[in-house]
C-alpha cells in the first residue's frame, strides 16, 4: 500500500473527508480546503491524488458522491464575440453582443447573471438567483411567481436589503430570454426616491443573451445546479421557507472554490464590496 494512503487511513483525515463529501455535498477540493482550515488534516496530499484514492475505493466515498462524478469536464464554447451574430432585438435591453470583453473576463467587478429556479408543474414559486461573475457570490429570493411584476418586486427587496449602495455593486446584469426578465424598466427603477427622480437606474446596464445558450451565464448555471442539488427537479418551492433556502445560498457561498485559490465567493465578494466602498468614500 502507498505509504502516504497508508498514513491518511490511519489517521483521523481519513473521517473528516469522508464525512464532507458523503454527508456535507463537498468536491475533494472543496474536501481538503474544509479539513485543512480546520486543522483535521496533517498529511499533504493533492486534489488529484484524493480523486484516485477515491477510485481506487481506498475510502468510504464511491462516484455516486461527486456531484460529476470522474467525468471529464466538456471543453468551453466559443466566446459570444466568436459566436454568429444574431440580429434579434433584444426586449428592454442590449444584446450580450455589446457587452464589454471586460465583463467576459471577469477583470471587473460588479456584473451579475441572473436567472429562475422554478417549482415543478405542482407549484407557483420560484427562485431568482443573481451571482456576481468575478467573486461567484451568489443572492437568491423566493417569489410568489414567475410574472414580470414578481421578479421586479425581488429587485426591490434586495436593494432594500443592501440599501443605496446597491447600485455600485451592480453595473449590469445579464438574463436570458425569458419572458419574466422583459421588463428591463421594472427591474432597473430604485426604490430610492432620490435616485428615481434623479434618473439613476439601480442597475447600470441590462444584457440579454441568445437564445438556447445558456453557457453564456456560466456562472449562474454552475451556481444553479449546485442549489439544485438541495432542491432537485420537481422541487415544490411553495413548501420551501425563506430561512431554509438562505441556510443553502450561505452554504454555497462559503463554499471553498477552486477557481478562487480556494477562497468561498463570500470572502471574495465581501473584500471586492471593501474596494468598492473605500473608492467612493474616496
Amino acid at each position: 500500500m502507498d505509504l502516504r494512503l497508508e498514513h491518511l487511513l490511519a489517521d483521523r483525515p481519513r473521517v473528516s473527508l469522508e464525512r464532507y463529501i458523503v454527508e456535507d455535498g463537498c468536491s475533494p477540493y472543496a474536501a481538503l480546503q474544509k479539513a485543512r482550515a480546520n486543522g483535521e488534516l496533517k498529511t499533504s496530499i493533492c486534489t488529484n491524488t484524493l480523486y484516485s484514492y477515491i477510485r481506487k475505493g481506498a475510502l468510504g466515498i464511491e462516484e455516486s458522491h461527486l456531484l460529476y462524478g470522474f467525468r471529464r469536464r466538456k471543453p468551453e464554447k466559443p466566446e459570444f464575440d466568436e459566436r454568429p451574430k444574431s440580429k434579434a432585438k433584444q426586449p428592454g435591453g442590449e444584446s450580450i453582443e455589446a457587452r464589454p470583453k471586460s465583463v467576459l473576463k471577469r477583470s471587473q467587478f460588479g456584473h451579475w447573471e441572473a436567472d429562475l429556479v422554478a417549482s415543478s408543474k405542482n407549484g407557483k414559486k420560484a427562485v431568482l438567483t443573481l451571482v456576481e461573475r468575478k467573486a461567484r457570490f451568489l443572492v437568491a429570493s423566493l417569489i410568489d411567481d414567475r410574472k414580470q411584476a414578481s421578479v421586479a418586486r425581488a429587485f426591490d427587496e434586495i436593494e432594500l436589503a443592501y440599501g443605496p449602495d446597491f447600485r455600485h455593486l451592480v453595473r449590469s446584469v445579464t438574463y436570458d430570454n425569458g419572458i419574466e426578465f422583459r421588463d428591463a424598466d421594472s427591474m432597473s427603477r430604485s426604490v430610492y426616491d432620490h435616485l428615481r427622480n434623479a434618473g439613476i437606474k439601480r442597475i447600470e446596464k441590462i444584457y440579454y443573451a441568445h437564445p438556447y445558450c445558456s453557457g453564456e451565464r456560466g456562472s449562474n448555471e454552475n451556481t444553479n445546479r449546485m442549489l439544485r442539488r438541495s432542491y432537485p427537479k420537481g422541487t415544490v418551492f411553495d413548501q420551501v421557507q425563506p430561512e431554509e433556502l438562505a441556510f443553502r445560498v450561505a452554504w454555497i457561498n462559503d463554499y471553498p472554490r477552486a477557481v478562487l485559490e480556494g477562497r468561498s465567493a463570500r470572502e471574495a465578494f465581501e473584500r471586492e464590496v471593501s474596494r468598492c466602498r473605500s473608492a467612493l468614500a474616496a
